[in-house]
């Protein structure tokens, strides 16, 4: 549909610089469509509106979308991942459904004061990984979709580097800006 009329599809987000405008930037740069970005303020108002059809089209991490996907409101068309996510096989992922390989996830992380002693470090680490990994905890957040990566603070580090140069190529590829 977006190559079939460029510029007349709209895909909302959260707002300008959050993770579904940019997962929508990307998809837009990587396929090279035209597509309208409509920022709203906050998530919540842009789901009301995809709800009820008055934008055809958004973004999102799947623990936001899943209830409304599995209650039949909401179509799935695609995951920005390099692989199906366990909670929802039955969507293909953005190469299977005909695009590029995507791997766009909302993460969530602990950070301390640089000047934190490393052994506080590891042991905070430890301990968080520890509570993630337990029966309850691991239980609700899969059921919302969510993923634990509880790795070593090094590997961490790395990975928010990766995501800091990622998303900087996307932002400047794009144009996107802040409000």
């Amino acid at each position: 549909m977006a190559r079939a009329r460029p510029g007349t599809l709209s895909s909302a987000s959260g707002g300008n610089g959050t993770t579904s405008h940019l997962c929508g930037e990307l998809l837009k740069t990587s396929l090279g469509l035209e597509m309208l970005h409509v920022p709203y303020k906050g998530p919540g108002p842009a789901h009301q509106d995809l709800l009820s059809g008055r934008v055809p089209l958004m973004c999102d991490n799947l623990s936001n979308v899943i209830t409304h996907v599995r209650a039949g409101k909401l179509r799935a068309l695609a995951l920005t991942a390099p692989a199906r996510h366990p909670q929802a096989p039955e969507v293909p992922t953005v190469l299977e459904a005909g695009g590029g390989a995507q791997d766009v996830s909302v993460w969530y992380g602990f950070a301390a004061p640089a000047a934190t002693p490393r052994a506080v470090i590891e042991r905070l680490n430890a301990e968080l990984a520890r509570a993630l990994r337990g029966p309850v905890a691991a239980e609700r957040l899969e059921s919302l979709g969510l993923t634990v990566v509880a790795d070593s603070p090094d590997e961490f580090a790395r990975f928010v580097q990766a995501e800091s140069a990622k998303w900087r190529r996307v932002v400047q590829v794009s144009g996107a800006r802040l409000d």
